[in-house]
């Protein structure tokens, strides 16, 4: 399978942007209501891209590793948006704890991407969170995490690109979207592919770190708060 990253693309996750912010009617509702989040990746593999340097030509290259069973990504990442919320004052309930591993892996799986498609809620899940009082769903869903690099320097930089979804429980429909792109750049020494050494290491680090980095540069300027 060939994998085509414009440059564009890259440079624009390495830099950031100023997206939309959420509107202040909706942001009103988060922190005076119970609200429920989840951070997903539905598929556990890492796409490697590298520009290989040659004496006449250079040539991209592309791998994928599957790190499914290795890590529950999901669990961490769960984690760690629950945590940036909490810093963010919005009092959250991780969805792991209302709903089965398996309703969660569908509505990871099941849910659309980008802004195209507006996002909602299976009948079962809708209903466990109205018997929980909950109103909000905050929902943080990655696409296939990559590592561009060249054989050039031992770095590259990986990035991790989604959407946020703040879902209305009462009414089943999506009242916010907005992209998110986060972006680290580990050491990694002289194969790409250590980032999978010593139990993925480099890789957790850098998700962590992405999602830290982005507690500041991404989701408080969608929440409205002061850096």
């Amino acid at each position: 399978m060939k994998f085509i990253f414009p440059v564009g693309l890259a440079i624009l996750s390495l830099i950031g942007c100023a997206g939309p912010k959420a509107p202040p009617q909706i942001l009103n509702a988060i922190h005076e209501n119970r609200v429920a989040s989840i951070a997903c990746l539905p598929v556990k593999k890492i796409l490697y891209s590298q520009l290989v340097y040659k004496v006449l030509y250079n040539e991209t290259v592309t791998s994928t590793s599957d790190f499914t069973g290795l890590w529950d990504i999901d669990s961490a990442l769960s984690k760690q948006w629950s945590e940036i919320l909490d810093h963010l004052k919005i009092k959250n309930q991780v969805l792991s704890e209302l709903i089965s591993t398996e309703s969660l892996n569908a509505l990871c799986r099941d849910c659309p991407r980008g802004k195209t498609k507006k996002a909602n809620l299976p009948k079962e899940i809708q209903k466990v969170l109205l018997e929980n009082h909950i109103s909000n769903l905050l929902l943080l869903r990655f696409g296939l995490p990559y590592l561009l690099s060249t054989t050039m320097i031992p770095s590259g930089s990986i990035h991790l690109i989604g959407d946020l979804r703040f879902l209305n429980v009462q009414t089943n429909k999506e009242d916010f979207s907005e992209q998110i792109n986060l972006t680290t750049q580990p050491h990694y020494g002289s194969s790409p592919k250590n980032i999978e050494a010593n139990d993925l290491l480099i890789f957790k680090s850098s998700i962590r770190d992405m999602m830290e980095n982005g507690e500041t540069k991404v989701f408080k300027p969608i929440f409205q708060i002061e850096k």
